[in-house]
């Protein structure tokens, strides 16, 4: 079953791409050693594993501050389960919070980051204003968080 789990996982990881903004193209996506150190010290509420998928969406800039946003999947347990958020970091050393969410998202757009769901079910986070502290996305409406 474990198997099974990572084979999905790399599988994910391999076949799924998340088109990213070009809306701060000199910065760069951190490594998963940094994000892990940046989770920590930031308080992240969740355990951090190593074995977690930390992939970079994309970056917007709010008012001089580069917000860079991160898909985080992790995978645990004997079922399995799985847990899924956008993770936001501020100027690529202050974790700021996150979204809990349902699916990879599947573009970043500008300040616009777009799930494929339909629009009155909520399929936007938009950043145009900075972190909104509440989401509407597939049906359900969410806090950031840490």
């Amino acid at each position: 079953m474990k198997l099974l789990a990572y084979m999905i996982l790399i599988t994910t990881m391999l076949y799924t791409h998340v088109a990213y903004s070009k809306e701060c193209d000199h910065v760069k996506p951190l490594n998963n050693d940094t994000i892990i150190s940046v989770l920590k010290s930031g308080g992240f509420s969740y355990p951090i594993s190593k074995d977690a998928m930390y992939q970079w969406v994309g970056c917007y800039l709010y008012k001089e501050t580069e917000l860079s946003v991160y898909y985080y999947l992790n995978t645990w347990g004997e079922a399995q389960r799985s847990t899924q958020r956008i993770i936001l970091i501020v100027n690529g050393r202050q974790y700021l919070g996150m979204y809990p969410i349902n699916d990879k998202p599947d573009l970043m757009e500008g300040a616009l980051i777009k799930f494929n769901y339909p629009s009155q079910y909520g399929n936007v986070i938009s950043l145009k204003n900075g972190p909104p502290k509440k989401i509407y996305l597939d049906g359900e409406t969410s806090n950031l968080f840490k």
